[in-house]
């Protein structure tokens, strides 16, 4: 009598499908921590770019307080101090009505903070209010921090007004 066994490969059958498993869930482990890695310094860098960002911010707001803010045209030939500027974002004296002082002079630490270019742009000026012993100004301004050390495109924006008011005497 001659058995016909037909059960002899499921052994390594059985053992070819639980590896080519095992396989598809190892290697989906390894994609999604190397992806969850390369986010994470993502998230590390834009963290960063913020936080350069809000440190120009704040000193774009002591500066502007303690009335020594200046701002210059785009190609910096003309400087003044931003409380100084009119509505149209001139500069007092200034015969090129055409070219607004828009951009903040920022000094070199605040204009490079840890490998974050930071610019810092007056998009309007607007006074509010004229009393005889008080003077409302009303600023907007954008910060953009930019990566200049790698070639990574992380950068953080801040859009911001400020309301000063100034005591006449």
């Amino acid at each position: 009598m001659i058995k016909n066994n037909s059960e002899k490969g499921i052994a390594l059958i059985t053992t070819l499908i639980l590896g080519l498993v095992a396989l598809t869930f190892i290697g989906a482990l390894l994609y999604m921590l190397i992806s969850e890695s390369s986010t994470s310094g993502i998230s590390k860098r834009y963290s960063t770019a913020l936080e350069a960002a809000k440190g120009a911010s704040e000193y774009v707001i002591s500066s502007l307080l303690a009335d020594t803010l200046e701002c210059s045209t785009p190609d910096g030939s003309v400087k003044c101090k931003c409380i100084d500027l009119d509505n149209d974002l001139t500069c007092p004296g200034n015969t090129n009505q055409s070219q607004k002082a828009s951009k903040v002079v920022l000094p070199p630490e605040y204009s490079n903070l840890d490998g974050y270019k930071v610019d810092v742009i007056l998009l309007a000026k607007e006074i509010a209010e004229d009393t005889a012993d008080e003077k409302v100004e009303i600023y907007s301004f954008k910060v953009v921090s930019k990566n200049s050390r790698t070639s990574e495109p992380e950068k953080a924006e801040i859009n911001f007004v400020y309301k000063l008011t100034t005591e006449i005497q």
